[in-house]
Formats: structure tokens, C-alpha cells, sequence
């Protein structure tokens, strides 16, 4: 999708490759997402339907395709649901939607848990999404991130963040919007020098000196550089563009 293509001008990049042998690794924090007590109980069962996003956008488990940007569901895909009621008052969140259609569409129904007393939703996926219990925004994060060596975006599905353009009722369908960017690595003539990589570290900085820095992990053996592994790398990493 066009809008995984580009990163703002006003962010400044600076890549690091950490080679094996390095001693500063930090540990991640796990995903988390929403605990069951954030779904009301004696709720009653919901269908919806939900598109992906339509701008030349991929795959994702949710899955993304590099060739086609597009974006389709796959089974057990899972979306958080927040509901709101007539006052625009936020009622809590259910996390147990699965999807219930053909694999590899861009539309198809969800069914899961309703959220008692609401009558609008917001949408998100995935399921793992953090939710302000305030005001019902999603927040996800981007740690964690790991390179898989048969299918380099194999990673993104857990760090694509979709949510729904607006809070509708549960009559009207509803179409996902991209909340998360991707950047794509392209990097070539590596040094055999570099050996067996670990690490790919991004740091993004903006126009007024704030720093995010977000790192993908290489499993061992993964990926080495020089004799009989080529000097070429193709890698993703899926980031908040707001930081």
C-alpha cells in the first residue's frame, strides 16, 4: 500500500547491524494484550463485518505481500472491540473476535463477544492492542520483532495495527484503516566482515529531537554475511510513524 512505501522527511534514520559476539542485547517485553476482565460478562454474541484496507493495500495472518500490497484475513485472525455508547461513552472492550470466512479475502465476518451497553464500536487489530480504559483508543507495541528466514514480512502480522475510520453501529460494515507503517531494508555490498548478523537496530528521529529505537532479532545462523552467504539483505520492520 502506498502508505507503507514512505517515511516522513522529517525523520532522521540511522541503522546499526550488531553482530554475533556483541554483548549489549536487552531483554524484550512480551505482547499483552487486554485481560478477559475488560469483557462484560452475560454479553451476547456479535457478527461483524470487517474489511481490510482498500488503497492498494496486502495480506496479513492478517499477512503482508511485499508484490501485491494488499492486505487479507487468515484464519484466526482476532480484533479487539471497543464499544461506546449514545453518550460517546466509552463501556469497555471484548478481544475474543474471530474470523469466521474464507481465508485470503479482503472482507469477512467476525463473531465474538458484544460489549453490554454499547451501540457503536471501534475496531482494531490485532488483539493484542492496548486499551485506554478512558477513552477506548488502541495503542501497540513495536518490540519483539523477528526476522523469519523463508518469508522475510512474516514477521509483521503481529505489528500491523489496523482500526476501523469511525465508531459505526454494528449494522454497518466496517473497513479497517492503517494505522502502523512499514520500512522495507534494501541493503547491499555487506562486508564478509559482518559475519553471522543478530541484530538490526533503526533508530528514527524527528524534527524536534525525539527518538524512537526499534530493533529486529536474527535467529541464530539466520542470516551470515561473506562466503557462500551472499552480501544482499532484504529485512521489515513495522513502526508507529507518531513514535
Amino acid at each position: 500500500m502506498k502508505a507503507m512505501k514512505y517515511i516522513s522527511a522529517a525523520l532522521l534514520t540511522v541503522l546499526v547491524v550488531v553482530v554475533a559476539g556483541c554483548s549489549a542485547d536487552r531483554e524484550l517485553p512480551k505482547l499483552t494484550g487486554n485481560t478477559a476482565a475488560d469483557t462484560p460478562k452475560n454479553s451476547q454474541t456479535l457478527v461483524l463485518t470487517v474489511g481490510t484496507p482498500t488503497d492498494e493495500s496486502t495480506q496479513t495472518r492478517v499477512a503482508y505481500d511485499d508484490a501485491d500490497l494488499k492486505l487479507t484475513w487468515q484464519a484466526e485472525d482476532q480484533l479487539t472491540v471497543a464499544g461506546f455508547d449514545a453518550d460517546d461513552t466509552y463501556k469497555g472492550c471484548s478481544t475474543d473476535f474471530t474470523y469466521q470466512g474464507e481465508e485470503n479475502k479482503t472482507s469477512g465476518p467476525f463473531e465474538g463477544t458484544a460489549v453490554s451497553g454499547a451501540t457503536t464500536y471501534t475496531l482494531y487489530y490485532p488483539n493484542t492492542v492496548q486499551v485506554n480504559q478512558s477513552t477506548g483508543d488502541a495503542s501497540l507495541s513495536m518490540e519483539g520483532q523477528t526476522y523469519t528466514p523463508d518469508d522475510p514480512t512474516a514477521n509483521l502480522k503481529n505489528y500491523i495495527l489496523l482500526k476501523s475510520t469511525s465508531k459505526i453501529s454494528p449494522d454497518v460494515d466496517f473497513t479497517l484503516e492503517m494505522a502502523s507503517s512499514i520500512m522495507k531494508f534494501d541493503l547491499s555490498n555487506i562486508p564478509a566482515e559482518v559475519g553471522k548478523l543478530t541484530k538490526l537496530i533503526w533508530t528514527l528521529e524527528n524534527n524536534v529531537g525525539n527518538r524512537q529505537n526499534l530493533m529486529l532479532d536474527f535467529p541464530a545462523g539466520a542470516v551470515t554475511f561473506g562466503t557462500g552467504g551472499g552480501n544482499t539483505l532484504t529485512a521489515y520492520l513495522g513502526f508507529m510513524p507518531s513514535g
